[in-house]
């Protein structure tokens, strides 16, 4: 009798088993197919806006920041979050005589607190962005099994056969969610003539991303992340040294050709250790330049592959650390991206498609990737993308 019903039984465990799996293989299917739409559909491309640099500083920005006047609470609630306490009486101080000590630049940041009817202070916060974030502890938890913070960027310059470069970059700043759509990219005229064009987010007056057309591209990536360098950094702007992403718009704004723009990433003095990734028009123009505050620590020209990296000649990458030194691996982003540059090859991947495809794919791409941005300054090509939903469908695709 037990032989009986435990043979009548099994059929009934088999066909619940197999609803079960069915089950869960649509729940799976419905799943993947929804993260794939949403990871496909997400990006948009920023808006673009012409900025006029006869006007005088303070009127640069008017036209540009009228039209998102209404997100002036958020560059205030960005102020209140990224700036300790004791920090607040030097931003004041620098904000009271903005004109004296950052000069036009400042008067932008005048004209744009004015526009947006918001403190001068909280301004100059948003514009020492990429000081101020260095604060922050520990390095970005990407590719290892823990929490992530959001502190990280991958630029890559690629040069097919023909001797084309092209420059993409992903910003995984720790801007937050509800400032994404303030990135836009302008494009800077002295009368008709355009001078440069830059991916930026309203109310930045500085360079993070830009080319100058027929002449360089150039991407700052961060470097040394945490460490207590912010009281050095704020003395050295009131004393007059050049901040990281000011340095990148001097160039772009004054410099005309490929040499003169990278010697001049090389050898100013800058406020923070930074990375500058170059890319120019000719073959063999680009590569990556590690500065510290007053001197050039490392250069990989294109065209070379340093030791140790697994790399080839025909691009270099940048993530966030030293070339000459491994990755923590809570965050090698590097061997992802050497591993997909190497594979795909440089027929497949020395294009905007083909860098599209490579910092579209995690974890060059991670959830804090705040935009994508494509470059050719040969031909003068910016195309940018910004994903409109703060959740990264790839960080579950990927695993």
């Amino acid at each position: 009798g037990g032989c009986c019903t435990l043979y009548r039984l099994r059929p009934n465990r088999l066909l619940s088993r197999i609803v079960l799996m069915a089950t869960l293989l649509v729940f799976f299917l419905l799943c993947s197919s929804t993260v794939a739409q949403s990871f496909k559909f997400n990006y948009v491309s920023v808006l673009e806006h012409d900025f006029h640099l006869d006007l005088p500083p303070e009127q640069r920005w008017t036209e540009i920041v009228s039209h998102y006047k209404s997100s002036a609470h958020l560059i205030m609630r960005y102020f209140s979050e990224q700036v300790p306490d004791f920090l607040v009486s030097v931003l004041e101080i620098i904000g009271g005589d903005v004109d004296k000590y950052l000069g036009d630049y400042g008067r932008e940041m005048r004209g744009i607190a004015h526009t947006f009817d918001v403190p001068l202070g909280a301004v100059v916060a948003l514009n020492f962005g990429y000081e101020l974030r260095r604060l922050g502890p520990g390095h970005p938890n990407i590719t290892g099994d823990n929490g992530y913070e959001p502190k990280a960027c991958t630029s890559i310059v690629a040069q097919d056969a023909d001797g084309r470069i092209f420059h993409g970059r992903n910003m995984d700043w720790n801007i937050p969610d509800y400032l994404k759509n303030l990135t836009i990219n302008i494009n800077a005229y002295h009368g008709s003539q355009k001078v440069f064009s830059a991916t930026t987010f309203v109310g930045y007056v500085g360079v993070m991303t830009g080319m100058k057309p027929g002449v360089i591209s150039v991407s700052l990536n961060e470097r040394s992340l945490g460490g207590t360098i912010i009281a050095n950094v704020l003395e050295d702007v009131l004393f007059g040294t050049i901040t990281v992403a000011h340095l990148v718009r001097q160039v772009l704004e004054q410099e005309n050709n490929y040499t003169s723009a990278l010697n001049r990433l090389m050898q100013e003095k800058v406020t923070a250790p930074a990375y500058f990734i170059a890319a120019g028009t000719e073959p063999g123009q680009g590569g990556v330049v590690t500065r510290g505050r007053n001197t050039v620590e490392g250069f990989w020209p294109l065209g070379t592959v340093p030791q140790p990296l697994k790399a080839d000649h025909w691009y270099v990458l940048e993530t966030n650390y030293d070339y000459w030194k491994n990755p923590p691996p809570t965050d090698d982003r590097r061997r992802y991206g050497l591993s997909m540059m190497n594979k795909q090859g440089r027929d497949s991947t020395a294009s905007m498609k083909g860098l599209w495809q490579v910092l579209t794919t995690w974890p060059i791409l991670n959830r804090f990737t705040t935009y994508t941005t494509l470059m050719e300054p040969g031909n003068g090509t910016i195309k940018s993308f910004v994903d409109v939903y703060p959740a990264r469908a790839q960080d579950i695709v990927a695993h």
